[in-house]
């Protein structure tokens, strides 16, 4: 991780930290000569490393899916206060599906992440339902999950907590690290379990609406070690839970109407931007008359991308507000865009 300049990060947490709300209820081949050998036959006894190919998924749905649910994919501490007593270990569910029909290769991945301003919403959520659904279709395994919200008050460190009360809405400020804690376990629960969900975890995709998308981002660009050290495990003994040891790697991000500001909260407090050339490519889709996440949102995740070289693609949906699912885009739906999205920046193969 790199430093950002002082003036740049206090512009971006102020524009965070003056909002109200953040969102309303309702994430080579390397090659070497041959050594002179001297012997007679030409055969080059270099072992070669073939690139493996990218999965194959199908642009109109082509198989059927098994939808598995309440899966326990961690645990997390509620009734707490936030850290200052002892609280109950709940579990952290998830519903998955799988495509039924494939030619059993290992399959691309993609986690949604629900909205409701982190204070309501679950994995249930139609839209997300509907996405995972059409994207287990089309050769991805999907995910749906639920985490904590402001008034589960789980354990948080107390520098966040100090930052968050300086927040327009502390409790949902406060919220967001739980969620982002819980999001990146559930992430570390999928690839933990990579090979029973038959998925390739090189191809990893998350994605979500509004407080979903806020989630979404902060699990796709945050370091390894982000959400998992902060606390001790006597602080939250339900870190053990979280498959702690197992590696987390997201090529690609779907963020609808969410923002930034989870990640710079966490710059704000260590000094180190999460931002950087090798964060995974990011759609931003967002509303332009959006009244309750401002599309102002939108253009700073740009402004961060420009600025470290990292890939993004924005679709602004002119004149739409907030979680606009039905939108449009250049005639496309919104899943027709995220299709292409990930086919292009995770290059995958199509079966048209």
């Amino acid at each position: 991780m790199k430093r950002f300049s002082v003036v740049r990060q206090q512009c971006l947490l102020i524009t965070f930290l003056m909002l109200p709300c953040a969102c309303t209820p309702s994430g080579g081949q390397d090659t070497e000569d041959p050594e002179e050998t001297g012997d007679t036959d030409d055969t080059d006894d270099t072992d070669e490393v073939m690139p493996e190919e990218p999965p194959t998924v199908s642009r109109s749905p082509a198989y059927t899916f098994k939808k598995t649910e309440s899966v326990v994919y961690a645990q997390g501490m509620v009734d707490a206060n936030w850290g200052t007593t002892p609280g109950t270990a709940q579990d952290l569910l998830l519903d998955y599906w799988e495509p039924v029909g494939t030619d059993g290769s290992p399959r691309p991945a993609l986690m949604f992440i629900h909205g409701g301003g982190f204070v309501g919403g679950s994995r249930s959520q139609s839209a997300l339902v509907d996405l995972c659904e059409a994207f287990a279709s089309r050769g991805w395994v999907t995910a749906s999950i639920d985490y904590r919200l402001r008034d589960d008050a789980g354990p948080i460190p107390k520098e966040w907590a100090a930052a968050a009360d300086k927040a327009g809405s502390p409790g949902q400020v406060r919220a967001m690290y739980l969620a982002a804690r819980d999001g990146r376990a559930a992430l570390r629960w999928m690839t933990a379990n990579a090979e029973m969900l038959n998925i390739d975890p090189d191809y990893f995709a998350v994605g979500g609406g509004s407080a979903g998308a806020f989630t979404a981002i902060a699990v796709g660009v945050s370091g390894p070690r982000d959400y998992l050290n902060d606390l001790t495990v006597e602080e939250d003994p339900t870190l053990a839970s979280t498959n702690p040891t197992a590696p987390v790697a997201v090529q690609a991000i779907l963020d609808f109407w969410g923002g930034p500001s989870i990640p710079l909260i966490s710059e704000a407090i260590d000094g180190l931007s999460r931002f950087d050339a090798a964060d995974p490519a990011i759609a931003i889709v967002h509303g332009t008359e959006d009244p309750t996440v401002s599309y102002d949102e939108a253009t700073n995740l740009v402004g961060l991308y420009e600025s470290t070289g990292a890939t993004y693609a924005l679709y602004p949906l002119e004149g739409k507000g907030h979680g606009p699912w039905g939108a449009r885009w250049e005639g496309q739906s919104l899943a027709e865009v995220s299709f292409d999205f990930l086919v292009a920046n995770q290059e995958l193969n199509v079966m048209e």
